[in-house]
């Protein structure tokens, strides 16, 4: 008679091997996005929207929020634009990565709610290959790379 060995130890190991699998997985289908996002990313000149932006972060903190009080979008941008430019620089390609750096942090939330959505789906199962589908979807859809180049 086999014995099977349901110990949480090997609930354990086994969710670990396919957290590792879903991490090896990932890896590439992330760098490909990261490449396509960079790819020219600092070749287009600033759009109007842009340099409105950079104008905006450029401001202290305070005088921002008077500056956008009656602006129909909230200051929460700007702001976040504000605190990278020290980080990133103030070129075109400096200020147009913290997009790049949300739509991957997008991509990998995205496989996540695939994962998730693959344990609903089929119980049991780790959810592993529709995460992947959707990220490597995710990491090559035209216009989430279109719109990750710009601020």
């Amino acid at each position: 008679m086999a014995m099977v060995n349901s110990s949480p130890l090997s609930a354990t190991v086994s969710g670990g091997s396919q957290s590792i699998r879903l991490f090896l997985g990932l890896v590439p289908i992330l760098l490909v996005a990261w490449w396509l996002r960079l790819w020219h990313l600092g070749v287009q000149a600033l759009w109007w929207d842009e340099s409105y932006s950079w104008a905006l972060a450029k401001l202290g903190l305070v005088e921002m929020m008077r500056a956008t009080a009656d602006d129909i979008h909230p200051p929460l941008h700007y702001a976040l634009l504000h605190l990278w430019l020290p980080f990133g620089g103030e070129s075109e390609f400096g200020m147009r990565f913290l997009s790049v750096t949300f739509s991957l942090a997008g991509v990998a939330l995205l496989a996540n709610f695939g994962r998730r959505l693959g344990r609903i789906a089929s119980p049991g199962a780790t959810g592993t290959p529709l995460a992947i589908i959707v990220a490597a979807l995710a990491s090559v859809a035209p216009l989430w790379v279109y719109y990750a180049q710009e601020n």
